[in-house]
């Protein structure tokens, strides 16, 4: 209790020193600071997660795996961009209708990044949240967003970035200025013990709510925060989405799923999963049936 209590402390003192009534400070931080913060973050990550006892991962392993997310993450986004209106069309024609979702969704519109929307999408997840993944129970660390100033490449520039403990890993969430476009890239780590078994790069995009659509290489992700209606001074996050699989250059989702994690350790977690328009899928895979069977007849 005393070593919860004295993280707490630690990790409310650094928020403070990187935020000031919700927006981003003024700053302007050298590759040399980049370094000097992430030192911070694993220290906090290690304290709250024992990151290094459990995956053993150092400091120096930290700052690799952060860099390396930072590339992987851009290239991953430069090969999966074009897919953006697919991906929001399952969002729209799957996700939004849903009849038996636990958490309703809203429909704002979609807009275009900048670093103040970018700061403020991310921001809201800081904090520590608890839920439940599948079978899995899950306790969350967002740190504070932190702004940079730091050339990656030519004309491309890190301008922020989010450190993270999932439960059975690290991550982070990058701010990429490239040229005149502001992107928001992400990068976790997954460990069992002190074995790395999966990487995953994603990317996402902004709508005028702050709400965030995540695309993985076989997941989307729609997240927001709310307040608790049932918990006053509480808060919500919720991660809303479908896997999916790419066929003829079409997206084709399967599994979906919801799960509502909470700000206090005592909220009832929830997670469920999601049939995805059955009739939907049954139309589809009639019309392939009948296609076929027409082809195979004009064929003799």
């Amino acid at each position: 209790m005393k070593n919860y209590l004295l993280w707490t402390l630690v990790f409310f003192t650094y928020a403070s020193n990187h935020c000031e009534h919700g927006k981003p400070q003024k700053t302007s931080l050298s590759h040399q600071d980049v370094q000097s913060n992430l030192s911070q973050d694993y220290q906090l990550l290690d304290g709250f997660g024992a990151i290094g006892a459990h995956h053993h991962i150092s400091s120096e392993d930290f700052d690799k795996f952060f860099w390396k997310g930072v590339k992987e993450s851009m290239n991953f986004y430069s090969l999966h961009r074009g897919s953006r209106s697919l991906v929001q069309n399952i969002v729209k024609e799957e996700l939004f209708p849903h009849k038996d979702l636990k958490h309703d969704l809203k429909k704002p519109r979609l807009c275009k990044t900048n670093l103040q929307r970018a700061y403020d999408a991310l921001h809201q997840f800081s904090g520590n949240w608890h839920g439940r993944w599948a079978g899995q129970m899950v306790n969350h660390l967002w740190l504070p967003v932190v702004l940079t100033d730091t050339l990656i490449e030519e004309k491309v520039r890190l301008v922020g970035f989010q450190s993270c403990y999932t439960g059975d890993g690290l991550g982070w969430n990058y701010i990429v200025q490239n040229k005149e476009e502001t992107l928001m890239l992400g990068y976790v780590y997954h460990f069992d013990e002190a074995v790395l078994t999966a990487e995953n790069p994603h990317y996402a995009y902004c709508n005028t709510d702050l709400q965030l659509t995540w695309v993985s290489n076989d997941n989307i992700y729609y997240e927001f925060t709310c307040d608790d209606p049932s918990r006053p001074n509480e808060k919500q996050y919720v991660i809303t989405g479908a896997k999916y699989s790419v066929s003829k250059k079409e997206l084709k989702p399967s599994a979906g799923f919801q799960a509502v994690y909470s700000s206090k350790r005592e909220a009832t977690p929830i997670f469920q999963n999601l049939a995805l328009n059955p009739l939907k899928e049954a139309k589809r895979s009639l019309a392939s049936m009948l296609f076929g069977t027409i082809k195979k007849f004009l064929s003799f």
